[in-house]
C-alpha cells in the first residue's frame, strides 16, 4: 500500500513538473545593461555654496583655507539634507514629527546620512559636505571641439552626494 502512494506520489509530481521544464524561457534581448563610469574617490569636503547652475548640475564650493572649487553633479548624484524639511499643522504652527515620521521621510535607503532632496535645495550660502570623486587619468580624455563649455570635462571634479548642512539664503 505505501509503495502505491509512493509511485502515485512521483507520477503527479511528474506530471506537474514535466509541463514547466516544457515552457520556452523567454528570449533574452542580448544587450548587456550600460557598464557605469568609473571613479576615484578624492574625500569629503565641507564648505558653503557660493554659486549653483542647475541647468548643467554645477556647483561651486567655497572650503576654507581652499578657495573655491567646481563640482559637477554625476548623473546619479544624490541630494540629501541633513534636517527634515519643515511642516506646518492647519494653524500654521511647525510641525513636530513623531519617529515614525521622521523613519518614513528618511527614504528606502535608510543608510544614506539625512532626508532626501534634490537641486532645488542647493542655493548660494548654503553649507554642505560633498562626496568629492574625479575620473582615473585625469585630462587624458579631450572634451569636443565646438562643444559646450559647460559640458562635464574629463578634469573636472565630480560628486556624488551632496549633504545640505544649513540651507542657503539663495542669493
Amino acid at each position: 500500500m505505501v509503495r502505491v502512494f509512493r509511485w502515485l506520489g512521483l507520477a503527479v509530481g511528474s506530471a506537474l513538473l514535466i509541463p514547466a521544464w516544457a515552457q520556452e524561457k523567454p528570449a533574452q534581448s542580448g544587450t548587456k545593461p550600460p557598464v557605469k563610469e568609473r571613479l576615484l574617490y578624492v574625500g569629503t569636503a565641507q564648505g558653503r555654496i557660493t554659486r549653483v547652475d542647475t541647468n548643467n548640475r554645477l556647483v561651486w564650493l567655497d572650503i576654507p583655507g581652499r578657495g573655491s572649487v567646481e563640482l559637477q553633479a554625476t548623473d546619479d548624484a544624490k541630494i540629501r539634507l541633513a534636517t527634515p524639511p519643515p511642516a506646518f499643522d492647519d494653524k500654521g504652527n511647525i510641525k513636530v514629527y513623531t519617529k515614525a515620521e521622521l523613519d518614513k521621510l528618511k527614504g528606502p535607503d535608510k543608510r544614506l546620512p539625512g532626508y532626501p532632496g534634490d537641486f532645488d535645495n542647493v542655493r548660494p550660502g548654503a553649507v554642505v559636505s560633498v562626496y568629492v570623486y574625479r575620473r582615473p587619468g585625469g585630462t587624458a580624455i579631450k572634451p569636443p571641439a565646438g562643444g559646450d563649455k559647460n559640458a562635464l570635462a574629463p578634469e573636472r571634479l565630480l560628486f556624488t552626494m551632496l549633504v545640505v548642512q544649513q540651507p542657503g539664503n539663495g542669493d
